[in-house]
């Protein structure tokens, strides 16, 4: 019995906590998981900032074919803040004259910045209180405005380069 009281007696002296060793295992294992995490988050910013730009570019094209096809100056394609997202809104012009929501698309949140660069530089940031319109040519399919490029900031920038002779609208990879 003396023997037992004295191992439970030297197993609590001897019990001082964790090692250096096991501290620093703790930690990098810490830091890696941290770091993955971090990392997931960027790429699936990274994915958001791409498929705005995707959408944003299909939806241009979209509204210059039906600019084309329909009569002049029936169609527009509208960048807009609503509710903490972004939107590409085409209108239609209804036989009264009065414009009429035709197609929506959620581009995604205000994290992004959206901008759009005139040919003479200057900077129109989409917002709550500052939408930005595009309209094309029924001839030909050029952009009225003087639009030069899109740019999309997040994690990344991405960039829609506008050609307004035609209105072709071509993303960067």
């Amino acid at each position: 019995m003396d023997n037992l009281i004295s191992d439970n007696q030297y197993s609590r002296l001897n019990n001082k906590g964790v090692s250096l060793v096991e501290l620093i295992v703790v930690v990098l294992i810490m830091s890696i998981l941290v770091s993955g995490a971090v990392m997931s988050v960027m790429i699936i910013h990274d994915a958001n900032v791409g498929a705005a730009s995707d959408k944003l570019e299909a939806m241009l094209s979209s509204t210059r074919k039906t600019s084309i096809a329909r009569e002049a100056d029936t169609v527009k394609l509208r960048l807009q803040i609503e509710s903490d997202k972004c939107y590409a809104v085409v209108y239609l012009k209804n036989e009264s004259g009065e414009w009429e929501e035709a197609d929506r698309e959620k581009l995604g949140s205000t994290d992004i910045v959206y901008k759009v660069i005139k040919t003479d530089g200057l900077e129109l940031t989409v917002s709550e209180s500052s939408a930005v319109e595009f309209s094309f040519m029924k001839s030909n399919g050029s952009l009225k405005e003087d639009y030069k490029q899109i740019v999309l900031e997040g994690s990344k920038t991405k960039t829609i380069t506008v050609i307004k002779e035609t209105g072709r609208c071509l993303a960067d990879n």
